[in-house]
């Protein structure tokens, strides 16, 4: 054994498999540290730089997301008081509780994106009813406010940036030789877009 690492072949091996590990590590290290700038950009937002070199950071989807569960279970809060509307109600309810459990136990993107829907189809139906009701005008404006910040959070989020730079890391990086290769040695998963 003494003989094989003191040969010039037990030397060249060691060599080639000292520069295999590092490669592997380094690629490894890299890739994992970008796939968590891109988890950073969902839970966090995304950070672009406009035409004149200035820097931003979009609102991220978790906490529009937030925002869109709170306008959820408000509008709940009014129906409750309409017997016509608690099918309804109780239908965003369980939307509200779906979303709520994904954005706190680690849901993905995919998955928050589908009790997403679930719940603009659960809000919309709960609203178009409430709309039939004789409202009073408190009610009515609240229930205006609610639909409004629906509205302006699923604008925020198809405005944040995320589904690009997932699409961008995955055209530009896990795309090209070598990382192609070396993402399935490495074991790295691409980001998940929210869609």
């Amino acid at each position: 054994m003494k003989k094989f690492f003191t040969s010039r072949t037990g030397a060249i091996i060691i060599t080639v498999v000292i520069i295999l590990l590092s490669t592997y590590f380094g690629a490894y290290k890299s890739l994992t540290v970008k796939v968590g700038e891109i988890a950073d950009g969902f839970n966090e937002g995304v950070y672009y730089t406009d035409e004149s070199g200035n820097s931003y950071q979009h609102k991220s989807i978790r906490s529009q997301l937030i925002n869109r569960s709170e306008a959820s279970i408000n509008l709940v809060s009014v129906a409750d008081t309409f017997e016509d509307a608690k099918a309804d109600a109780e239908v965003l309810r369980n939307a509200y509780n779906d979303l709520r459990n994904l954005l706190y136990n680690d849901g993905t993107p995919a998955e928050l994106c589908a009790a997403n829907k679930e719940l603009t189809v659960a809000f919309n139906a709960l609203h178009s009813v409430l709309a039939g009701e004789d409202l009073d005008t408190k009610d009515a404006k609240r229930i205006a406010d609610y639909k409004q910040e629906m509205d302006g959070a699923a604008g925020e989020i198809a405005s944040s940036g995320y589904n690009e730079s997932v699409r961008e890391f995955n055209r530009s990086t896990l795309s090209v030789f070598p990382t192609n290769i070396l993402k399935s040695i490495c074991f790295i998963d691409a980001p998940e877009l929210f869609e």
